[in-house]
């Protein structure tokens, strides 16, 4: 569909100058001589530019231009005037006009900034689609399941949310200990910062830099002062340099005596997440004692996806419609086989590597209705876990490639996993080149991006 450009002149000549020269740059141009009759135009919500002259004979240039920003404040107006008047063109700029032009116009430049204005507009509406999308991926409404475990993890969140308590949130890798996180922040903290720090992906001088700012510059805010009133999240705590976590420990110390002494409140959240488990780590000796009891006030145990199959139908039905959605495309069915082979398959990748197996398929089934056993990965067709079977508790099977492909395939996910899906962290975490990670995640059907196999299925 061609892009609307709305031209607002009282000269005849000038309209049909613009509107010759927008079409032939492939514009749709619709010309109008009055501000009460664009006006008309815009509220239609089918204009996706303005050309406005300054001075027409109904209504002051600047009057029509606060109307059509009260409209649609992303709406691109392009000014043109009659005078070279500076104060006029940066009163228009400060209400809101994208650019000005002054007569005689040159219908160069008037391509270039019509060009801009709409590549502007095109940017802050896929920016808010997408800012949309992170708001839905990243709520507690993508928190799928209806087994007594997750409920049992709703009614938690529920009751934590409003509490100054620090929250521990465990389960393997895979399972939304993000989602959980954001939650949990979503549901007492909404509209405060929510700042997340990776323990995993930086040495210990980099991660105490990213919690409390550069020791020795007093503008270098930590995550701690960037989350002020809202939330900390604290990715994967147990992966914590020992010098970072007694550093921790003290700090979570001060704050707490703060405020039992009256003084201050507590500024952020604490909220922690940790594949390992800390109280095993702890009586090891890897993790300090006092943070332990610190972070784990309220926990939350998240069960992997092979102790809840009956959550599976209803991730299934999310993440299809989800994917479907994402691709442009109608909603796709799954068949009966390939519904079959998703039950019976174990997911040590959990929900994650469920989510990337179904988009991978809608991907596959472009042009189709519905997604076949073909579309699935070939672990999940085959029945054979991508974790080696004695580690989700099944009997060893299996010839050596197979577990071999498997193992290297969990070793690869566990690697981006840590780097956050960062290939060159992940590909020096497995000590391989970038480019030898990428032809092994082709090879092993992981997708490229993290719940986005676009590029890769091109």
């Amino acid at each position: 569909m061609k892009e609307t450009v709305l031209v607002i002149d009282d000269e005849e000549g000038i309209r049909q100058v613009l509107g010759a020269a927008l079409e032939t740059d492939g514009y749709e141009a619709i010309l109008e001589e009055t501000g009460d009759s664009a006006e008309k135009r815009v509220r239609d919500g089918s204009v996706d530019c303005v050309i406005l002259d300054l001075v027409l004979p109904d209504k002051d240039g600047l009057e029509i231009l606060e109307t059509i920003l009260t409209e649609d404040p992303e709406l691109p107006v392009i000014m043109v005037t009659g005078h070279a008047s500076v104060e006029t063109a940066v009163e228009a700029m400060r209400r809101g006009a994208f650019d000005y032009f002054v007569k005689p116009l040159r219908l160069v430049a008037v391509s270039v900034v019509v060009s801009k204005a709409l590549e502007s507009r095109r940017l802050r509406q896929e920016c808010r689609r997408l800012r949309r999308q992170i708001e839905e991926r990243f709520s507690a409404k993508t928190l799928v399941g209806t087994s007594t475990a997750m409920r049992n993890v709703f009614q938690l969140i529920d009751r934590v949310a409003f509490s100054p308590s620090p929250v521990l949130i465990c389960g393997e890798a895979g399972l939304g200990k993000a989602r959980v996180a954001r939650a949990i922040h979503e549901a007492g903290r909404k509209g405060e910062p929510f700042v997340t720090v990776d323990c995993t992906s930086m040495e210990s001088e980099a991660l105490g830099k990213a919690l409390f700012g550069h020791p020795h510059d007093s503008q270098s805010k930590g995550a701690f002062q960037q989350a002020s009133s809202g939330s900390l999240f604290l990715r994967d705590v147990g992966s914590m340099p020992q010098p970072v976590q007694a550093r921790l420990a003290e700090t979570l110390e001060g704050r707490n005596d703060r405020q039992h002494g009256g003084g201050e409140r507590r500024p952020c959240r604490i909220l922690a997440s940790s594949r390992t488990d800390l109280d095993q780590l702890r009586r090891q000796g890897r993790f300090r004692e006092d943070l332990f009891y610190r972070l784990n006030v309220v926990r939350i145990d998240i069960p992997p996806v092979r102790e809840r199959p009956e959550d599976i139908p209803a991730l299934l039905s999310h993440f299809l419609r989800q994917s479907s959605e994402d691709f442009g495309v109608p909603p796709k069915v799954l068949t009966a086989d390939a519904r079959a082979q998703i039950m019976d398959y174990p997911w040590p990748g959990n929900v994650r590597q469920l989510e990337n197996a179904v988009e991978r398929a809608v991907a596959l089934a472009y042009g189709r209705d519905t997604v076949s056993p073909e579309d699935l990965p070939a672990e999940v067709r085959s029945g054979k876990p991508v974790l080696l079977p004695w580690l989700v508790g099944k009997a060893p099977g299996g010839s050596l490639p197979e577990i071999l492909t498997a193992l290297e395939q969990q070793l690869v996910l566990n690697a981006l996993d840590r780097a956050n899906w960062v290939k060159t962290r992940a590909a020096d975490l497995l000590k391989v080149k970038r480019t030898t990670l990428i032809e092994k995640m082709k090879r092993l059907g992981i997708p490229l991006r993290n719940g986005n196999l676009r590029k890769w299925a091109s």
